[in-house]
């Protein structure tokens, strides 16, 4: 253990941190760090809130990770560690069962070893991308379903979505038999979901339905089974950003605004530019990737003073 001198020290150091000081004060940074052991960060990285349940300093956390500090020796069990980054630091390990109420919400886990497990574990909005580990997760098991903005590359997925809240969750990179039905997700709402690698499936072996689903900025690419969409019976009035790769059409776009949308590698869309909604916004690279029909020319209106003249006797 560090003395009390050192320790405030340490601590005026990181309250005055500027990162223009791993340029200009390398080697006395270099000395400091030396000196960190693991009641020193201890010390530094977690405080107590007022209920004496510890969390984790902005500050401190930040100094760590701008100079990569290893980790090896330091303890998350009883810490509050949601909404925060790790990447950057060395050899993090985090017992998900020890952490503070198992939220390891809103955080950015690569090169973290996870221990634990997923049961009913708060994990909306973590980017598990680049984590380490063999974690199971069972979406009816995970707390209020709650699967919401999170990244699963690299999870085992083991059981269903049925109920669960998947808006902007990428499955990209999930492990296993990941099996969607849009009627039966939270909302049917699959806005901002990047379905790669997502097999879509119906009510007892039928076919597919997305009536009455959202699907701005959804992304089909790599998505399998069969995906046929008639967009007159999306729960949207204006499709926006999404990659039909994949995707057969089975309806118009009568009436419906489109911004910014990928048919590359879809089936019968088929574009009536005299139908649509705000059809100025549709770009030419979106034509050629589908059918379309062209605006019809329109005469221009007759002038009035004209029209006057033509019916005057003089």
């Amino acid at each position: 253990m560090q003395n009390e001198e050192f320790i405030e020290l340490a601590k005026l150091l990181i309250k005055t941190y500027d990162t223009k000081l791993l340029n200009e004060n390398k080697e006395l940074l270099d000395r400091v760090l030396k000196r960190f052991d693991k009641e020193t960060v201890e010390s530094l990285l977690f405080e107590k809130d007022n209920n004496g349940v510890r969390f984790i300093d902005d500050r401190t956390l930040k100094f760590l990770r701008d100079n990569n500090f290893d980790m090896k020796d330091i303890s998350f069990d009883n810490v509050r560690v949601n909404n925060h980054s790790y990447l950057g630091l060395k050899n993090v390990t985090i017992n998900i069962d020890k952490v503070v109420d198992k939220d390891i919400s809103n955080t950015i886990l690569s090169g973290v070893r996870l221990l634990g497990n997923l049961d009913n574990a708060v994990v909306n909005g973590t980017n598990f991308t680049g984590y380490i580990g063999k974690l199971v997760l069972n979406p009816q098991k995970v707390r209020n379903k709650d699967l919401s903005i999170t990244n699963l590359d690299g999870i085992m997925i083991d059981g269903i979505f049925d109920g669960c809240d998947i808006f902007s969750t990428s499955f990209k990179n999930a492990i296993g038999g990941i099996y969607i039905n849009p009627q039966k997700i939270k909302n049917k709402d699959l806005s901002h979901v990047d379905l790669d690698g997502v097999v879509i499936v119906g009510d007892n072996g039928r076919k597919p339905s997305f009536k009455g689903c959202k699907i701005k900025k959804t992304s089909f690419k790599g998505a399998e089974g069969i995906i046929e969409i008639n967009p007159q019976e999306l729960d949207e009035k204006y499709i926006m950003y999404c990659n039909f790769d994949g995707v057969t059409f089975t309806g118009g776009f009568e009436n419906l605004s489109l911004l910014g949308n990928e048919f590359k590698g879809s089936e019968n869309a088929v574009i009536d530019l005299n139908k649509v909604r705000d059809a100025n916004i549709i770009t030419k690279r979106v034509l050629d990737e589908v059918d379309y029909i062209p605006l019809e020319k329109k005469e221009a209106p007759k002038s009035k003073v004209l029209s006057m003249f033509k019916r005057s006797k003089i």
